[in-house]
């Protein structure tokens, strides 16, 4: 286990893509602040915010979106590699539903900066939003791929997001954090521990948001 979890950040991408140059209908990003353009902007309580100078001094007119970078980060450079002109918006930016129905819709990004793999990571008090987790960025998708069924039915919304880009890139948050807490988990428990949360997230919980779609009888092969 502690192996195939070395990296100091976890990032994954699951696609089906053969090179830059293929046909991706959206993408979808999940993570921390190395692909967050913004949604801690929406949340009131948060103290990790990059929405002020000089964050955002050589993005387009020198605005501060939100992105802990000076210009673009990781999501938005990997979106202009498939296409994109940067990053998809936030997830609370925009109207999904009607995206999806009049059919521009190209995907969303949940990140938010400060988050990790486990719950905690981030969040001060449990009665403040500092951040968005893991956790909630899932359920996020699974609004979003509720809204996709509703308007493009199974058939087509497996088709859909077959072709999409899923990008995920989380867990320095955690590692520092243990490791500046004043009782830190040795790296030879923490780390793989770690790699069984990251594995969870993506075996049980997003599995479970695909096991209506995947049981659908218009998808059953003969």
């Amino acid at each position: 286990m502690e192996k195939r979890f070395v990296f100091v950040v976890f990032s994954l991408v699951i696609g089906v893509v053969q090179s830059v140059n293929a046909e991706v209908p959206a993408i979808f990003v999940l993570g921390d602040s190395t692909s967050d353009v913004g949604i801690n902007n929406y949340l009131p309580q948060s103290t990790i915010k990059a929405n002020f100078p000089h964050h955002g001094i050589d993005f387009p007119f020198a605005i501060p979106t939100g992105r802990f970078s000076n210009g673009f980060n990781t999501a938005d450079f990997l979106a202009k590699l498939f296409g994109f002109k940067k990053s998809p918006p936030p997830f609370f930016s925009q109207n999904v539903k009607f995206s999806i129905k009049i059919r521009k819709f190209r995907g969303i990004n949940f990140s938010s900066a400060g988050c990790g793999l486990l719950g905690s990571t981030g969040q001060t008090t449990p009665l403040q939003k500092n951040v968005i987790t893991m956790e909630e960025q899932l359920f996020q998708f699974s609004t979003v791929h509720n809204d996709l069924l509703t308007f493009k039915g199974p058939l087509e919304t497996e088709k859909f997001l077959s072709k999409s880009l899923f990008f995920i890139s989380i867990g320095s948050n955690d590692i520092m954090n243990n490791y500046y807490s004043s009782n830190p988990i040795p790296k030879e428990y923490f780390i793989p521990k770690l790699g069984l949360v990251y594995e969870k997230h993506l075996r049980v919980r997003v599995h479970s948001f695909f096991l209506f779609e995947l049981s659908s009888p218009s998808l059953k092969r003969s």
